[in-house]
């Protein structure tokens, strides 16, 4: 039997109510969902329950916020002996988790002093390397409170300081309802290799059309950007360029087939990243696709076809080749400052 709370409902499943499942309200508050979420999960992991099932099937773009929840969950739990499963995830969810990037969500300070202070503590003057006698010599009433794995109910508190779920440039990706371009058309145009005076760098990745090795893909775009300098904010772009280019690959090009390949190059010099994606499945242009409505889509829920649309807003270059012979192949290009 489903119960519910003001933004999900859930119910306790098994022989002995151990597993708890979770179904997301539609259009609930970001944070006010997460708020309410983690206060349950605590009090339910307190009371035994360490099993736990989160149905996604109402939550196409979840956030950054609770992206971070449902890891921090996932740890809590499996530290006790429990895990946290992700079902009915569609492809936008998997999207979402894949390009997270804990810059994100963290907040980093460089000044000290600075940190306590926005925080509301007054600093007094304290050596890093000397830890003994530092909550003495700071304005802290106590030491923080260490979250206890018995059987009580957790501590919490119910003035929460507000956190701030997106940066400027993901939530920009993010937001369905975007005025991105209706139609995606590829400038087709013959690929030529830099000629920039700098010093070239060229690498080169293979892998298997299947979705279990986008996060490799991934994972070589990003050693390489941060190896040319790229800034955060930007990286993250590119990574979620590249992703959904290769999803596309796998879904379109090779009709979810495994027996295929992708290649992806990367050349860089300082002034400008480029990513070039090859495939040899069926190209953009015969695949004849239907006007995308972007307003029509949110309206419906609908969450397949944005990919196309982030890639041009995330790179500041898209060029496509199609080529049944050598090769598609789709050029992403940053401009390096």
């Amino acid at each position: 039997m489903k119960m519910g709370m003001k933004n999900f409902s859930f119910a306790f499943l098994g022989p002995e109510k151990d597993v708890v499942q979770i179904s997301f309200g539609e259009n609930a508050p970001t944070q006010e969902l997460t708020a309410e979420l983690a206060q349950f999960f605590s009090t339910e992991l307190a009371r035994g329950r360490m099993k736990w099932i989160l149905d996604f099937t109402n939550m196409s773009f979840p956030s950054t916020m609770l992206i971070a929840f449902v890891i921090s969950a996932t740890f809590r739990a499996r530290n006790l002996g429990g895990d946290v499963r992700i079902i009915s995830a569609k492809d936008s969810t998997r999207n979402n988790f894949v390009t997270f990037s804990p810059l994100s969500y963290l907040e980093f300070n460089e000044d000290a002093g600075e940190a306590y202070r926005e925080l509301g503590v007054s600093p007094k003057t304290f050596s890093t390397n000397d830890s003994d006698d530092l909550w003495k010599r700071v304005d802290i009433a106590e030491p923080p409170i260490v979250e206890s794995t018995s059987k009580n109910i957790p501590h919490s508190s119910s003035n929460i300081k507000s956190q701030r779920e997106y940066t400027e440039d993901t939530a920009e990706l993010e937001k369905a309802e975007l005025p991105i371009r209706k139609e995606f058309k590829p400038n087709i145009r013959p690929y030529k290799e830099s000629t920039s005076n700098n010093r070239l760098q060229k690498h080169y990745f293979k892998t298997e059309s299947i979705a279990s090795n986008l996060y490799k893909i991934c994972d070589f775009i990003v050693d390489h950007s941060r190896a040319a300098g790229m800034d955060e904010k930007q990286i993250i772009k590119s990574k979620i360029a590249v992703y959904e280019a290769c999803l596309n690959v796998i879904e379109h090009a090779y009709h979810s087939r495994p027996d295929n390949w992708i290649e992806v190059w990367v050349e860089y010099t300082d002034k400008e990243f480029k990513i070039i994606i090859q495939d040899h499945g069926l190209s953009y242009e015969k695949r004849k696709p239907k006007e995308y409505d972007v307003e029509a889509a949110v309206e419906k829920r609908q969450t397949g076809g944005f990919g196309l649309h982030i890639i041009e807003r995330s790179m500041d270059d898209v060029t496509y080749n199609a080529d049944d012979v050598h090769g598609n192949q789709l050029i992403l290009t940053k401009f390096l400052k």
